[in-house]
């Protein structure tokens, strides 16, 4: 299955991209894609995600269609899903 992961603010300076598509296997939960996430960006392993548990360091969130922010690294994302990933603290 696809899954897009946009990327915003510290996220997308890292990347410096602004979206990915990755293939997941049906079912695949979040753990899943932040594995995959880390396979394409290996620096996220520094910055973004803790490999001790496969979840995303406190200062990032993840939000699924714009709706649901998602903080369980087992929550199973749906087919086509579109993911927002940003730093949950923005400076102005």
């Amino acid at each position: 299955m696809q899954v897009v992961v946009e990327f915003f603010g510290q996220a997308q300076q890292i990347t410096d991209a602004s979206e990915i598509e990755l293939e997941l296997k049906d079912g695949a939960v979040v753990y899943d894609m932040l594995q995959a996430l880390a396979s394409v960006y290996p620096v996220f392993l520094e910055t973004v995600i803790d490999a001790a548990n496969w979840s995303l360091k406190p200062c990032f969130i993840l939000n699924l269609n714009g709706k649901t922010m998602i903080k369980d690294p087992d929550f199973v994302l749906p087919a086509g899903s579109r993911l927002i990933l940003m730093s949950a603290v923005v400076g102005g």
